[in-house]
């Protein structure tokens, strides 16, 4: 062990140090594949908050969903308020009205009026924020606190102002994409949720990104991965009929080796491990279905590290290396 004195760890053993060959690949806990029913929050009967805390998986002492963000539900009883304490604590936080509608007290902003569809996004703020439903709502609920937990600091200023993205504004961009030529072979129909303040990434603020993105009936999104970890939404899925496949590797077809099957749910959420291969189905004849994915890609994307990838795009890469290679040898 080394010695300390005043405080201060001396390291005075070779044996403290890690050989690169041996420690390079250190152990990671994986963020588990994980379903999160809209039953939580439709049978509840008393105004909380429903965190969604895998820490026990990730190995982490305080509440996570992923190592940076924690997920969740809020349900808040008609004619009541809830206090949410979170801002003081992390340095953005989305809300997703899942249902309902009312009015949210910002600690320096006046108050900001809200209903079904509506998502709201508060950076750190000095006072808890103070929620008020008009009937029974919902929120869904994102903030990167396990990442400020975990690099032991404490905020001190707004990154950003709070925004308000209505639904209407919302869906009418998804709208205006789907009717460009060709998008009915895209393999995302979607609007990047981007605020003002974060402009060189394009995304919800610093920390965090989000989409709005519609499922066609009778479509599929083909298989993709990136390196942030998602935590999707399901804001509408016609009953049954849509899923997300999800596996670590493709086959020679392009297509998802033993994929681990989730449905989708209205009002439910799941979780998609970073860096793992997922598609989208609706097996719908004529309903659509949306999804709002957000995830800790504001800092991966600055950092120049998000590397999303597209099943076409990665295999047709695979067959350009293999015919350079043989031509070459």
């Amino acid at each position: 062990m080394g010695s300390s004195h005043s405080g201060v760890r001396i390291i005075e053993n070779p044996d403290e140090l890690y050989e690169y060959n041996k420690n390079v690949r250190p152990p990671h806990k994986p963020v588990p594949i994980t379903s999160h029913p809209a039953k939580l929050h439709e049978e509840a009967k008393t105004t909380k908050d429903i965190p969604l805390d895998l820490s026990s998986s990730l190995g982490l002492d305080y509440p996570a969903s992923c190592p940076n963000l924690l997920c969740g539900y809020i349900h808040i009883n008609s004619n009541e308020s809830f206090k949410q304490d979170c801002v003081l604590s992390c340095t953005s936080l989305c809300l997703y009205v899942i249902r309902g509608h009312g009015k949210t007290k910002l600690f320096d902003e006046g108050e900001v009026n809200w209903s079904k569809g509506d998502l709201l996004v508060v950076p750190y703020q000095l006072q808890s924020l103070e929620h008020f439903a008009n009937e029974d709502s919902v929120f869904y609920y994102v903030h990167d606190g396990p990442l400020v937990k975990y690099l032991r600091v404490v905020p001190s200023e707004k990154a950003f102002s709070t925004t308000v993205f209505r639904e209407k504004v919302l869906k009418d961009k998804v709208e205006s994409i789907r009717e460009k030529p060709g998008s009915e072979h895209a393999n995302r129909l979607g609007t990047l949720i981007g605020n003002p303040s974060t402009s060189e990434t394009k995304t919800l603020t610093h920390t965090l990104w989000a989409l709005l993105n519609v499922l066609p009936a009778n479509s599929m999104q083909k298989p993709h991965r990136h390196n942030a970890v998602a935590l999707d939404l399901v804001t509408y899925a016609p009953k049954g009929k849509c899923y997300t496949l999800i596996g670590d590797d493709l086959d020679e077809d392009g297509k998802i080796k033993s994929p681990k099957r989730l449905d989708w749910e209205t009002g439910a959420s799941f979780t998609t491990p970073l860096g793992m291969w997922h598609s989208h189905h609706n097996e719908s004849e004529d309903e659509d279905a949306w999804i709002l994915p957000v995830q800790d890609a504001g800092l991966s994307l600055h950092q120049g590290l998000y590397d999303i990838r597209f099943a076409d795009e990665e295999w047709k890469y695979i067959k350009d290396k293999h015919a350079i290679k043989s031509i070459i040898y």
